[in-house]
């Protein structure tokens, strides 16, 4: 029977006032995706979002402002072979963000235009969901 490689994330669906959304590139990465990462031993996703918010676009939020759609799934974008369970959050921010950890590129996109984009299956699977305008 083969275990399933599964990756355990937290995941922002970050929106402006413009109704845009931001979608971080990764180094060594084709793919778009959303702002998050993986939730750490020991972490609960609320505090593994928040940490990888600062540390990806230093987007300090209390850890009460994000609102939890659900729990996704879908396969990793990088890692071959590999699921992603994340839980995703909207979150509005209308504040500045400053590239840094392993984050090569953030961009505000429009709905239209991330349909251009290469999205990794989750981001592809939320980003047209229209959450952003439930909560």
């Amino acid at each position: 029977m083969k275990i399933p490689l599964i990756l355990n994330l937290a995941v922002a669906l970050l929106h402006n006032d413009a109704g845009e959304v931001l979608l971080v590139r990764k180094d060594h990465s084709k793919h778009y995706m959303l702002a998050g990462g993986k939730i750490e031993s020991l972490e609960s996703p609320i505090a593994a979002l928040t940490r990888e918010l600062y540390e990806e676009l230093s987007v300090s939020v209390p850890a009460y402002l994000p609102h939890l759609v659900g729990q996704f799934s879908a396969p990793a974008a990088n890692e071959k072979g590999y699921t992603v369970q994340a839980h995703l959050y909207t979150l509005y921010w209308p504040g500045p963000i400053k590239v840094g950890a392993e984050i090569k590129q953030a961009h505000w996109f429009s709905p239209d235009e991330t349909r251009e984009l290469r999205l990794a299956p989750l981001a592809r699977r939320v980003v047209h969901a229209n959450f952003i305008h439930t909560y």
